[in-house]
């Protein structure tokens, strides 16, 4: 699941003017370590890693990468039905 959060002290500006928008996102222990692993590697703090990868992603026409338009071209993930994320399993 992925959410917007408020920056925590009011909006936070690049050097260059742009805004910073918070992300907030559950993912499993295994991807932070893979970000954490990447970001270290890099140099980078986590939130900046994460961003050069998206950056550095080819999109397609409905800003999907690669690898998620063939889920969608092959019917496995529905495109555009909905914003939110399906219900959970009842464990």
């Amino acid at each position: 699941m992925i959410d917007s959060m408020g920056a925590p002290k009011g909006r936070q500006r690049r050097a260059d003017g742009s805004e910073f928008k918070t992300l907030f996102a559950y993912v499993g222990t295994d991807v932070i370590d893979i970000l954490d692993i990447g970001a270290k590697t890099a140099n980078l703090t986590r939130a900046a890693y994460l961003e050069r990868l998206v950056r550095a992603m080819p999109l397609d026409e409905n800003g999907l990468p690669p690898w998620l338009a063939e889920l969608v071209t092959e019917g496995q993930l529905p495109l555009g039905t909905t914003r939110e994320e399906p219900a959970r399993a009842a464990a």
